[in-house]
């Protein structure tokens, strides 16, 4: 699937996996060595996440049910575990800095095609 910032027309991932059982959103990202500039994953029904046994930092958007971003984290490090937060309803994963690349914020609209 495509992710697109609303607010700002810039694309955020042209190919984003989606994670969306117990178990794909339990594996996430852990096996993959990298991700290249234009992949990610999208994690429904999630608040929070970790990154212990994953291999490399990742960008992570975190958005509500209207698609609206909540909270962004550019540079999430390995063996970490996030913040809970409370209107998040799904997130997404990305290479690092990825955010700042396509100047997406806090508030930005996103559209998921």
């Amino acid at each position: 699937m495509r992710i697109v910032n609303l607010t700002n027309n810039n694309v955020i991932c042209e190919n984003c996996g989606l994670a969306d059982t117990l178990i794909t959103r339990t594996v996430g990202l852990i096996g993959k060595k990298k991700l290249d500039k234009d992949e990610g994953l999208l994690i429904t029904g999630c608040r929070s996440i970790h990154s212990c046994f994953m291999a490399f930092p990742i960008c992570a958007i975190f958005i509500d049910k209207s698609n609206k971003v909540v909270k962004v984290i550019e540079n999430f490090k390995i063996w970490r575990i996030s913040g809970w937060y409370i209107k998040a309803d799904r997130v997404i994963e990305l290479p690092p800095m990825r955010a700042s690349e396509t100047l997406t914020k806090k508030g930005d609209k996103l559209a998921i095609e």
